[in-house]
């Protein structure tokens, strides 16, 4: 559900395509874990991105239950990166 949600709002409507990419890289005993799309990006121009969105709600629990670091970067598309430890 969560993917889906994201393509419902990720910035594809009118367009026929679009990417989600989900990766997992493991290092050093360490995760991270990238979600990025290929939509508008974040709707800030102040580099800040608003807190108060599903998504990232969703992403700052599990972050949270992980006990991790969660940061998003802009473009191309919006990026969200979790990194924790297993």
């Amino acid at each position: 559900a969560p993917v889906g949600h994201g393509v419902a709002v990720a910035g594809f409507a009118g367009r026929v395509d679009g990417a989600i990419e989900i990766r997992l890289d493991i290092a050093g005993g360490v995760c991270a874990l990238t979600v990025s799309d290929e939509g508008p990006g974040f709707p800030t121009s102040s580099g800040e991105v608003k807190s108060d969105r599903l998504g990232q709600s969703i992403l700052k629990s599990l972050c949270s239950q992980l006990h991790g670091d969660l940061s998003f970067d802009r473009g191309p598309g919006a990026v969200a990166r979790l990194i924790f430890r297993p």
